[in-house]
């Protein structure tokens, strides 16, 4: 006992009791400032959140806002809605690099800030591409690059536009179409055949005796025909002289000058001249200038959205082969031949996930819907079809394999960085559907004829590696609508040229800091 009649131990517990008593309040007061300052932090994260939100949401309005105003009948650059005294949420500052082209396909860049009332900033940086089309807009046998151009097959069935320069046609050649030069003159050196007519911004020189023109020959500038056994079908039409000195003219020689024709058996007039003719006689229709742009280069979209609600996209998965490489070689067949997805009326093949080379292959099959391939611009694009395709179509079946130009920025053909310049196309000897091949590339070697479209830039050497095939108007609404015809003038036209200027695309966005 103690003095004070309590047993020791008895003090001893009361006094481990207090201590932990004090230790749970002490414990119990740590929690509960843990847990308030775990609220106060998460509160204040969600104030902090709500205006990031709050000012991306408002940069995006921004974005929206310039957007429309470069739209707009007359294009403005900026659009803005100020923090402060009256104005309302949300708040930016925005504008636009360049107003889009009305005629041509551009791009164009929109930079917008956007704000909270609390001050909280975000800035995104978005890019637009926005394609415009022709009704009949033509495909075909075309060319993008200077009169180093060279016909590399006996016969190309469409017309054929020298995009840029001077051209000599010094192979033996047949353009089952119409010739076009509208920013050069042309001579003929060698058998050419061109089944319609001749349209050249300047002179002509006809100094090939194997030579015939079905049609006629239309000239801004002078027109000189010195090959016996020459034929023009119809007309010699210039805006400057005409000289005749041996070959064959079934039609009228007409000029804004004067026409020379040689007195000798060689040279032959049959429909009379006409001279110092007003207004000037050569006539272009569509302007030449119209022929310039409805041939220049479009950028075709890579972004799967543009082509269209009603494509059932299947996307390709690389496999590894026996090296453990990945590679995107397989056979599509089951994919192009799939049952579509309600609503869905084509198929679309995505190699979007390839980083090497694809193969886009294809065995038998009865089709009765169109297919698009669309192959991303850093790898190469093979084409391999294989045994009977068919088409259970009244109208045929048709294929897109689309390879995406490596810069989209610019209306210009830009094959991938770093790559070898032409794709490889293996079709049968007979091919039961419509194809189109789109590439910034070009193709290596020349593969079987087929029916459709080749719309494509050189393969990197001075002449282009054209295939044999006959051009057929091809279709893939909203984006594609590919003709064969250019001109209006001696009844080969088909009506006039209607242009639709797409919506535009946003290709990329970016958030950067303020």
């Amino acid at each position: 006992m103690t003095k004070n009649g309590l047993p020791s131990s008895r003090r001893s517990d009361d006094g481990v009791a207090l201590i932990a008593v004090l230790l749970m309040m002490f414990v119990g007061v740590a929690a509960v400032s843990i847990i308030a300052s775990t609220v106060i932090y998460a509160i204040g994260s969600n104030v902090a959140n709500k205006s990031t939100t709050q000012s991306f949401i408002a940069a995006e309005s921004g974005r929206d806002a310039v957007l429309a105003n470069v739209l707009a009948a007359t294009c403005s650059l900026t659009a803005s809605n100020p923090v402060g005294s009256g104005h309302v949420a949300p708040f930016y500052e925005a504008s636009a690099d360049v107003c889009p082209s009305k005629t041509a396909g551009s791009t164009f860049t929109i930079t917008s800030t956007g704000y909270d009332a609390s001050g909280a900033t975000s800035k995104i940086v978005a890019t637009y591409s926005r394609l415009v089309t022709y009704e009949n807009q033509p495909g075909g046998s075309l060319a993008y690059f200077s009169g180093t151009f060279k016909l590399t097959k006996s016969t190309y069935t469409g017309d054929v536009v020298i995009r840029d320069g001077d051209y000599n046609c010094n192979s033996d050649s047949t353009i089952d179409g119409d010739l076009w030069v509208p920013k050069g003159s042309l001579e003929i050196s060698a058998k050419c055949v061109i089944t319609g007519s001749i349209y050249v911004r300047d002179g002509v020189n006809l100094k090939s005796s194997n030579s015939a023109v079905g049609k006629s020959v239309v000239a801004g500038g002078d027109i000189t025909m010195s090959a016996g056994g020459m034929i023009v079908g119809v007309d010699l039409v210039s805006n400057g002289n005409i000289t005749v000195d041996a070959g064959q003219v079934n039609g009228k020689a007409r000029a804004a000058k004067t026409v020379d024709v040689k007195t000798n058996p060689q040279a032959i007039v049959l429909g009379g001249i006409e001279q110092n003719v007003s207004p000037a006689p050569a006539v272009f229709s569509p302007s030449l200038a119209d022929v310039f742009a409805m041939t220049a280069w479009v950028d075709l979209p890579s972004t799967k959205s543009v082509w269209g609600a009603d494509v059932d996209w299947v996307t390709y998965t690389p496999t590894t082969d026996h090296k453990g490489n990945k590679v995107c070689t397989g056979d599509v067949t089951a994919s192009v031949t799939k049952t579509l997805a309600s609503g869905m009326n084509r198929v679309g093949i995505d190699y979007s996930a390839c980083t090497t080379d694809v193969t886009a292959k294809v065995t038998s099959a009865a089709l009765n819907r169109d297919v698009l391939f669309l192959v991303p611009s850093g790898v190469a694009m093979n084409v391999d079809i294989s045994g009977t395709v068919t088409s259970l179509l009244a109208a045929k079946s048709q294929f897109f394999f689309i390879h995406g130009d490596a810069n989209t920025t610019n209306p210009l053909p830009n094959c991938r960085v770093g790559g070898s310049a032409g794709d490889d196309i293996t079709l049968p000897a007979t091919l039961g559907v419509d194809v189109m091949f789109y590439t910034a590339c070009g193709i290596s070697k020349e593969p079987n004829a087929f029916t459709g479209q080749y719309y494509a830039a050189n393969d990197g050497n001075s002449h282009w590696v054209q295939p044999s095939f006959t051009c057929k108007q091809m279709k893939w609404t909203p984006v594609i609508d590919l003709g064969c015809k250019l001109g209006q003038s001696a009844g080969s036209g088909t009506g006039p040229t209607v242009t639709t200027i797409q919506k535009p695309v946003r290709v990329t966005q970016v958030e950067v800091a303020p």
